[in-house]
């Protein structure tokens, strides 16, 4: 870190540590309470805003929003605050905090990280996409695994018995759950809690990809959900129904949550190259992305979203938002229900009729969602859910298919200026 921006957090530093408070008594308002190596301290109004807005400018220098999460700094500045606090003086704190800033820029510990997957089955092998690898996890990846936790644990200070204790307790409580499940590997230069997080956002990007494909693959009928685990039930639900008259009941069952798991198997991945998964999984590991590349994941991820909602309404949502990211005129005179609705059309049919009616139903579908969005009531069937993930999954292939042509979204506008003049 430059020595001129140092002194200015230094000095921010000062000012928080200057205004500290004693625990709160019952009716003073302060936002921030910590608890530390034995002091207790709490941090009042501004002085609390003040705090956390150190800790954001801290995240933003260099890199290290992608090594350390919010709450590895906040834990270190408190560390700071705490021993200046003990010194009953400022005069180490610069020391203090050179410290802390030398061991975040020197921070190069790797972390491999495996995060479950819920309901993807893999026949054979392993499959990268984007930054993760899917691995079934066997008995050999879990006697490797294993071998790695045991020279940590053998090289504490524990005793011989302890350490096969702790062994022991470690295969059983950490590696015998995963074993047989397929799980995302990722590998991160990062902090324990925060290579956490970076691999689970990469694998739901992931998941994103593998959503999108799900209509080539299954029915909707079927149900296909996946997800990280403990995301996805399984189950049955039995509904009892009397009658008020007490002549008659029921107790219908039914099967709830995933009813199909998603299948890695060669012949499925194939059909997913086929509809371009794989090129949009080269975008996830792009150091620099176009526009047009942001926005069509981003269109997908809506697209995803849509498969995971329960009620009707917001599967509406997220498909109309899927269209929207894409086909929003933003700066342009048009209204939104008219870009949306005509550029579906355009791309989506090539006869003048069949564009007609799509136009037609792309915007009395979009009534229903505004209807929606301000609190009125539209009713909303499962036949429209259906008809608009059709044009929606259509319409992001042809996208897909424009990968290598379209840079910038107004690349995408032109052509659609093209199809309607020709």
């Amino acid at each position: 870190m430059h020595q001129e921006k140092m002194k200015i957090f230094i000095e921010k530093l000062k000012n928080i540590i200057n205004n500290v408070s004693a625990p709160t008594k019952k009716g003073e308002r302060c936002q921030s309470f910590f608890l530390s190596d034995g002091v207790a301290f709490t941090l009042c109004d501004e002085y609390a805003v003040e705090y956390n807005n150190l800790l954001k400018d801290l995240l933003r220098q260099g890199a290290w929003g992608e090594k350390f999460s919010e709450s590895y700094i906040s834990n270190h500045i408190r560390d700071v605050i705490v021993k200046t606090i003990k010194d009953e003086k400022l005069d180490n704190l610069t020391a203090y905090f050179e410290e802390l800033i030398n061991g975040l820029d020197g921070y190069s510990q790797e972390q491999v990280v495996l995060v479950p997957v819920a309901n993807v089955v893999m026949v054979g092998g392993v499959l990268p996409i984007g930054y993760i690898i899917l691995k079934r996890i066997d008995d050999k990846r879990i006697d490797e695994l294993m071998g790695r936790i045991a020279l940590v644990i053998n090289a504490s200070e524990l005793s011989g018995e302890e350490k096969k204790n702790r062994i022991q307790m470690a295969r059983k409580v950490f590696l015998s759950p995963i074993n047989g499940k397929v799980c995302a590997e990722y590998k991160v230069v990062a902090e324990p809690r925060r290579a956490k997080e970076l691999a689970e956002e990469e694998l739901r990007r992931a998941l994103d990809l593998f959503r999108f494909s799900m209509p080539a693959l299954y029915h909707d009928s079927l149900n296909c959900l996946i997800g990280l685990e403990g995301e996805i039930i399984q189950g049955s639900r039995s509904t009892l129904i009397i009658s008020s008259d007490a002549k008659s009941f029921s107790a219908p069952s039914e099967l709830v949550g995933a009813l199909q798991p998603f299948e890695l198997s060669p012949g499925n991945v194939d059909i997913m190259k086929g509809i371009g998964v794989f090129g949009l999984s080269d975008i996830l590991k792009k150091v620099e992305t176009t526009e047009f590349e942001r926005f069509l994941l981003h269109g997908i991820h809506w697209y995803s979203d849509s498969i995971m909602q329960i009620k009707l309404e917001n599967k509406l949502t997220s498909l109309m938002s899927c269209l929207e990211t894409l086909l929003n005129p933003k700066e342009s005179l048009s209204s939104i229900t008219s870009a949306i609705a005509e550029g579906v059309a355009l791309i989506c049919a090539k006869e003048t009729e069949s564009r007609i009616k799509i136009d037609k139903r792309i915007k009395e579908l979009y009534r229903k969602r505004s209807a929606l969005s301000h609190g009125g009531e539209k009713e909303i069937l499962s036949a429209d859910i259906e008809e608009l993930r059709m044009l929606a999954h259509a319409f992001l292939r042809n996208m897909i298919d424009k990968l290598g042509e379209f840079k910038v979204q107004s690349d995408l506008f032109e052509w659609i200026k093209i199809l309607k003049y020709s």
